[in-house]
């Protein structure tokens, strides 16, 4: 599975990058202020301290956890840090509006 990494400053993507991938992530290439991580669910619900599940659109969300609902952004307060101050946003990408339903 993947999520898309919003930087608080595009000059930082390489230190952020190789954090994540200390961390078990593969990490993509850089565009503007964002790059991909890739990693199996455990190792999201393990680095960011949570638990994903299915939407029903055939998406991925954080599952409601310490009084939140669920949500698209990923929880950052159980990165390491120095890893956290480098980031704006870590966030899942809902599917479409639009396309086939079925076939």
């Amino acid at each position: 599975m993947s999520a898309q990494v919003i930087l608080r400053s595009p000059e930082t993507a390489a230190e952020a990058a190789a954090r994540f991938a200390a961390l078990g992530f593969d990490a993509g290439t850089l565009v503007a202020n964002s790059f991909a991580i890739s990693a199996p669910v455990r190792v999201f619900e393990s680095v960011f301290g949570m638990r994903l599940r299915a939407t029903e659109r055939g998406g991925v969300e954080v599952a409601p956890h310490g009084g939140h609902g669920p949500s698209l952004e990923l929880p950052l307060d159980a990165l390491p840090p120095p890893l956290r101050g480098l980031l704006d946003t870590v966030t899942f990408t809902a599917p479409p509006d639009f396309g086939p339903t079925s076939w």
